[in-house]
C-alpha cells in the first residue's frame, strides 16, 4: 500500500511521482484493466472493436490504439479523462495515490496478470525485420545461429485461440521453438517479457548439444546459450532458476561432458541461484565480470574482448 512518507517536492515530475507509483494502477484506477497479454477497446472514444493493448518501452507502460495510431501514457489517460493539463494530471495522480492514501481510493494491484504459463500457443512467423536483425546481432546471435536453435520473428501469436499479438516496432517479438512448444520473448518490454508453454523440466539449447565433450555451461538464457555456441562452447539454459525443476539433468550433462559449470547472472537473483546448485552438486561456476550476463558483455565489449574473457573463464 502506498505511504506518505516521501515529502512532495515543489515540481512533481514523473520519474519522481513513478519512483513510487505504479503506472499499472492508474491504468487500473481509470479503465479498471491492464493486462499485457490482452485487446481492449478503448474506454476514451466510443470504439466496438478491441484493437488496443499495453507495452512496456523505455520504463514507460503505454496503452496504444491501434485505430487512432496513438499511444497514451497513464499520464494521458488523466488528462484525458479528467480534462487536465499535464501538470494537474501529476499532481492528481499523487493526490489519489500518494497524498490520500485511501485504501478505498486504490485498486487493488492483484488484479495486474502476470506473464504466466499457456496450454495453447500458435504463431505466424515472418522474415526477421531489421530491428530484429540488430537486437540479435547487438548479442552476437547470427543468422546461422537463429537457423540451428529454431529462434524466428513472430508477426501473429495465438493465445489458447484468441489472437493477442501483432507485430510492431513498438513491442516486437521473437520466438523459441523446441519440444513442440513455443517461448516468445519480447525483447523491448521491461516488464512481462516471456509467455511460454514450454515445461519447466526443458533445458533451452539442450537439443543442440554435442553428443559428448569437455565443457557444458549451464547459463541463464537462450541468447547466452547461442553465444556460447559461437565461441564453440556447448551451453544449456533452464527455463527458471529454481533448482527443482532441473537438477535431474545435471547429472546427465556430467555423463557426456567432463566438466559441468554454473554461470548464471551476476546479480542477486543469479548468485542465490547459483549457491543453492552448489550446496547440491560439486561443480564449478563464474561470473561475467562487470555486466549481468555474456550477451549484455558482448553487446558492450565486442566479439574480441569476449572470446579473450571465455578464454581466461574456462
Amino acid at each position: 500500500m502506498y505511504g506518505t512518507q516521501d515529502i512532495k517536492p515543489l515540481e512533481i515530475t514523473f520519474d519522481w511521482l513513478f519512483d513510487r507509483v505504479r503506472q499499472e494502477d492508474v491504468y487500473l484506477k481509470y479503465f479498471g484493466f491492464c493486462d499485457l497479454n490482452s485487446k481492449y477497446c478503448n474506454p476514451l472514444r466510443q470504439d466496438s472493436k478491441p484493437d488496443c493493448s499495453f507495452y512496456w518501452y523505455n520504463g514507460i507502460l503505454f496503452f496504444k490504439d491501434f485505430a487512432l495510431n496513438k499511444a497514451y501514457t497513464c499520464v494521458s489517460v488523466v488528462m484525458q479523462a479528467e480534462r487536465l493539463t499535464y501538470t494537474r494530471a501529476l499532481h492528481k495522480i499523487y493526490s489519489i495515490f500518494l497524498e490520500k492514501a485511501d485504501i478505498s481510493e486504490i485498486v487493488k494491484t492483484d488484479r495486474v496478470k502476470k506473464s504466466k504459463e499457456y496450454k495453447d500457443i500458435k504463431v505466424k512467423i515472418q522474415p526477421f525485420t531489421q530491428q530484429d536483425i540488430d537486437y540479435l546481432k547487438s548479442h552476437g546471435i547470427t543468422s546461422e545461429l537463429c537457423i540451428k536453435y529454431h529462434v524466428y520473428s513472430i508477426k501473429h501469436y495465438w493465445i489458447n485461440g484468441e489472437m493477442l499479438y501483432n507485430y510492431n516496432n513498438y513491442n516486437p517479438c521473437i520466438g523459441y521453438y523446441f519440444n513442440g512448444r513455443w517461448k516468445l520473448y519480447n525483447y523491448k518490454a521491461d516488464n512481462y517479457r516471456f509467455i511460454s508453454n514450454t515445461s519447466h523440466q526443458d533445458l533451452q539449447g539442450f537439443d543442440q548439444l554435442d553428443w559428448v565433450g569437455d565443457i557444458c555451461v549451464i547459463t541463464k538464457s537462450m541468447k547466452d546459450v547461442m553465444l556460447y555456441r559461437r565461441f564453440e562452447i556447448n551451453a544449456v539454459a533452464p527455463h527458471s532458476e529454481a533448482l527443482s525443476n532441473w537438477k535431474d539433468k545435471i547429472e546427465l550433462l556430467k555423463k557426456r561432458f567432463k566438466k559441468v559449470i554454473i554461470n548464471f547472472d551476476n546479480d542477486r537473483a543469479g548468485i542465490e541461484a547459483t549457491n543453492k546448485v552448489l550446496k547440491e552438486f560439486d561443480l564449478d561456476h563464474f561470473y561475467i565480470p562487470d555486466e549481468k550476463d555474456l550477451s549484455d558483455y558482448y553487446k558492450k565489449f565486442g566479439f574480441e574482448k569476449t572470446k579473450q574473457l571465455l578464454e581466461q573463464l574456462i
